[in-house]
């Protein structure tokens, strides 16, 4: 069996996915881009590769949420992956430029806890957890959840 990526490149001495894994990522993280088919805008939150090397970009509607999820199994949840650079395009940086307004309406819940119970994710204005029930307390002075 011949595996594509492995066939010789147009780079002499390598092949396509030697070829791809030397391409550096172009687009800078927190960049506001649209999604050329869907004209949806978000912003470049992680840098991923195909399995052929292609770079490609993880997108997130909140950076500031994707960055406190990102080492854990909700991840998922604050972005979407796989766009190639061809797929997108360049908006603006996170300090000039907005999102979609649509999706701020859409994804203005925040979530700030993660139960002890059952391990979801609780939003900021519940003091509960819908999976399971656990109640929350929330600390007045910095929002935390009691012990």
């Amino acid at each position: 069996m011949i595996i594509v990526h492995d066939l010789p490149s147009d780079v002499p001495g390598l092949t396509w996915k030697e070829k791809n894994l030397a391409m550096k990522h172009q687009i800078p993280m927190g960049t506001l881009v649209e999604v050329k088919d869907s004209g949806i805008r978000l912003f470049v939150c992680a840098y991923q590769r195909d399995c052929d090397g292609t770079p490609l970009y993880g997108l997130t509607w909140d950076m500031d949420d994707y960055e406190r999820f990102k080492d854990t199994q909700y991840r998922a949840h604050f972005s979407t992956g796989g766009y190639s650079k061809e797929d997108l395009l360049i908006i603006g940086d996170m300090k000039t430029a907005k999102p979609e307004p649509c999706l701020e309406r859409i994804f203005t819940l925040k979530f700030r806890y993660v139960c002890s119970e059952c391990k979801c994710l609780i939003l900021e204005t519940h003091d509960y957890c819908v999976n399971c029930g656990a109640k929350i307390k929330w600390k007045e002075d910095d929002g935390t959840p009691t012990e």
